[in-house]
């Protein structure tokens, strides 16, 4: 609380939106004086207990809880455990608490039914914050808010350890989907309204996208034995621009890349020349697995831009 006190107001309340933790850790301390309990504790008796949410539980990283789930993080195309977090970082009201989906669909029809809230309190929750100049920011009491094809949206995501989760209700329609992953980094939000797009057929994600007509095959030659020549560890310090070329990312990523067992299969989604360099972006299909690749050389040929990731 002293810390938060001592830091500067980004602007006056009111004139602007800022999505801020200190928020909702004001909130945690606030309910810890008023009912003179820690946070956790009051959660754990006045809302998982009656609910029958049997393991949700703030975080505790010396307790032992069966079926713990361990939080992963991506580096490239490597995996690494999570950071180590201070247990004083999860002990505040800004997140830090375990579920499962069983917990959260108890927690999700408790809503439903107003177990937990009135409907009117709902509302009001849904109801998009107002600001000094009389417009609106798209946030509620916690909820993102937003309209796709008509319906009204609340969702939130979030991510911390390792984790990542993302939690949408379609309001007035009964619909809710949510999705947790031991993944951090990564962005859920096309898995989630793919999901709600199966009931729902308004909220489907666009298609993805076709290939385009490739009219440079030699340039995607290259970038194919790229590919081929990075899995096989042969690529040369040479070949990048200065400030590009990193041995323990290289290293790891094409280790990764040796595991997929068979030869990528690139489809060109995008190329353009930008400044002093050529662009091209593929979808590259391998076995197990699909990968986002982009390269990019510059006017002497070194690599000076290389992205790759998840598809």
């Amino acid at each position: 609380l002293q810390k938060i006190f001592a830091g500067d107001l980004e602007f006056a309340p009111g004139e602007q939106f800022s999505y801020s933790n200190d928020g909702y850790k004001l909130i945690g301390i606030l309910i810890s004086k008023v009912t003179g309990m820690f946070y956790g504790d009051y959660l754990h008796q006045e809302i998982f207990l009656p609910l029958g949410m049997k393991n949700a539980r703030i975080i505790n990283d010396t307790a032992i809880v069966l079926n713990r789930a361990a939080g992963y993080v991506s580096e490239g195309l490597a995996w690494r455990n999570q950071d180590w977090v201070s247990p004083t970082f999860n002990s505040t009201a800004d997140g830090a608490l375990y579920m499962t989906l069983d917990d959260l669909a108890r927690w999700e029809n408790a809503f439903h039914n107003g177990t937990i809230l009135s409907h009117a309190v709902l509302e009001e929750m849904y109801t998009p914050c107002l600001l000094n100049d009389g417009s609106s920011a798209p946030y509620g009491f916690g909820w993102s808010l937003n309209e796709k094809a008509g319906l009204r949206i609340a969702e939130h995501g979030g991510n911390w350890q390792g984790f990542t989760a993302h939690y949408l209700r379609v309001l007035g329609n009964g619909l809710s989907v949510i999705v947790l992953t031991n993944q951090g980094n990564v962005s859920l939000e096309r898995l989630v309204y793919g999901i709600a797009g199966m009931f729902t057929a308004e909220l489907a994600p666009p298609p993805e996208q076709e290939p385009i007509d490739d009219l440079e095959k030699d340039t995607t030659a290259v970038d194919h034995s790229f590919l081929l020549r990075w899995a096989a560890g042969e690529l040369e310090a040479s070949e990048f621009t200065t400030e590009l070329w990193d041995p323990a990312f290289i290293s790891d990523v094409g280790q990764h890349l040796a595991q997929q067992g068979c030869e990528p299969k690139l489809e060109l989604l995008e190329r353009m020349e930008r400044e002093d360099m050529q662009i091209s972006r593929y979808r590259v299909t391998f076995y197990r697995e699909r990968l986002g690749f982009s390269i990019a050389r510059d006017t002497q040929g070194k690599v000076a831009l290389l992205m790759i990731r998840p598809s």
